[in-house]
């Protein structure tokens, strides 16, 4: 019988299983009759390990394809010069050549051929003894690889950083994820020492297991922060796959996880490496103009934990890189998150110099979309509360619709602000090369003890005993002239008998503390 190469017929599969998938339905009915082929030459293992390259969708789709051409597919016939003596070979014989083959091969069997029957028997026990043990000792095996921890505490993540400085590996950056990516952060988590039950279920097609590996992860949070911080680029690596599948409630859990190890990672005052940034926030930002609301919540709170973590104004960057992104909600989010940052941070958080910022920014003030000018403008009002009337000569050339939106806005502003903060004001962040201060709220709350010592003792006040006040009457005004003059014609001083004022007087009593002179 003529054969076809193996080679030839793996590289026509991933064309065979895309055209099960067609629109047109005479292309899937002839794809699903090629299946009984292909597998007829190939087996049904390694068609079935091809589809772990399919999508989750498709692959479930293509193997309950391959389950029914399974059972159409012929028994090869037995080798040529091999007859049915042979026990291994007797019973396909005997079905392929139907009855007649069958009869034949009975009559061919001689005295002894009941003791090749059982010895062929007794090799097939043996051999499914041999199975079952071995598959007994690799679950064991399996099991005993379980025990070890989900991220091992090591320092291989500097090696990793000095790797891809010397481009050794590839860098994290891509369109979509390719194998390769794939491939390569399998290969840095096995080497790093990552549980293997833990890898199995990150690299699954399945989504569900994909589920399961990240409750695993929150299940570790609470006891191993030192091996989260040892193995983070990995982990927000693993997340930027996660971004581009389509299953909202794995992305939606994976941002849940991210923020309570952020919360924890900040506790700790940790600081990002621009290996793990570089690799994460660039992919984070594209999420931000996601369609569902409670993923863009999401990315937002995470927006405020990152500039705690990692540089104010490297972080700036990221944010403006965002804004060429030809969605509009994406750009109305960066904005939206530029003008916090001008507004906490001040303008010296505008990379690579204020005016170049602002001038970008200023020029989404003619865009289409209501959110992206609004955005843009709030941007430019945060900063002209900030540093003045130096900010509109700053933006540039803009015509002179945008000039009349920004001047109306700064003016419809300033009537909600009290008259003070018009002026010029200080920025929050001095060093915007250092993450922002952590809120009061982000603190590590103070312990007992920590309180008994930073109370100082109550030194009771000695309180001197009360005297009564004297207060001198003033002397009602006359029109007489000769009023204060003496007996010789000369004007004398006037005299007041002193008053003694007690704190229990009664005020509502007309009391006249004015006193004729003598």
């Amino acid at each position: 019988m003529k054969t076809v190469p193996k080679e030839e017929l793996l590289v026509c599969l991933p064309v065979l299983y895309a055209n099960l998938e067609d629109r047109n339905a005479d292309v899937r009915k002839n794809a699903s009759e090629a299946l009984v082929g292909f597998m007829y030459h190939l087996g049904y293992s390694p068609m079935m390990s091809a589809c772990e390259k399919l999508k989750p969708a498709s692959s479930i789709q293509v193997r309950g394809l391959l389950d029914k051409a399974r059972c159409l597919v012929p028994e090869r016939p037995a080798p040529p010069g091999k007859g049915g003596a042979k026990g291994g070979s007797a019973p396909g014989a005997a079905t392929a050549g139907g009855g007649g083959a069958a009869a034949k091969g009975a009559a061919k069997m001689g005295p002894g051929s009941s003791a090749t029957i059982t010895k062929s028997s007794s090799k097939l026990k043996t051999a499914n003894s041999a199975k079952s043990s071995s598959a007994g000792s690799r679950k064991g095996a399996d099991e005993e690889a379980d025990i070890t921890p989900l991220l091992p505490t090591n320092n291989l993540k500097n090696q990793r950083v000095i790797d891809e400085q010397k481009l050794k590996t590839l860098k994290w950056n891509f369109t979509t994820p390719r194998d390769e990516f794939v491939d390569l952060l399998r290969d840095q988590m096995t080497t790093a020492g990552v549980n293997k039950a833990l890898i199995a279920n990150m690299f699954h097609p399945d989504f569900k297991f994909h589920l399961k590996a990240i409750d695993q992860l929150n299940e570790d949070l609470g006891s191993h922060l030192a091996a989260l911080a040892c193995n983070l680029d990995l982990i927000l690596r693993w997340m930027t796959l996660r971004f581009f599948d389509t299953n909202p409630s794995v992305i939606l859990k994976g941002l849940e996880y991210l923020q309570t190890a952020f919360n924890m990672l900040i506790d700790d005052d940790y600081i990002m490496l621009e290996n793990e940034a570089s690799a994460f926030i660039p992919y984070l930002v594209l999420k931000v103009g996601d369609p569902k609301d409670a993923v863009r919540n999401s990315v937002r709170a995470l927006f405020k934990q990152i500039v705690l973590m990692y540089p104010v104004s490297k972080f700036f960057t990221y944010i403006m890189d965002g804004l060429k992104s030809k969605n509009a909600r994406q750009r109305s989010e960066c904005l939206e998150q530029l003008g916090y940052l001008i507004e906490s941070v001040g303008t010296t958080v505008c990379q690579p110099s204020a005016g170049v910022a602002l001038k970008e920014i200023a020029k989404h003030i003619s865009d289409r979309d209501n959110s992206v000018r609004n955005g843009a403008l709030n941007c430019i009002v945060a900063a002209y509360f900030l540093d003045g009337e130096k900010v509109l000569k700053t933006v540039g050339q803009i015509s002179d619709k945008d000039m009349s939106l920004l001047e109306e806005r700064i003016k419809r502003a300033a009537k909600n602000r009290p008259v003070a903060s018009i002026r010029p004001m200080q920025p929050a962040v001095a060093n915007v090369n250092q993450p922002m201060p952590k809120p009061a709220s982000a603190r590590r709350a103070a312990t007992p003890d920590e309180l008994e010592q930073d109370v100082e003792p109550e030194v009771e006040e000695e309180v001197e005993p009360e005297q009564p006040q004297r207060v001198q009457a003033t002397p009602q005004r006359s029109d007489s002239s000769d009023h204060n003059m003496n007996c010789s014609g000369e004007l004398e001083a006037p005299c007041f008998e002193a008053v003694q004022v007690h704190r229990d007087l009664d005020y509502d009593d007309d009391l006249d503390f004015n006193t004729s002179p003598r």
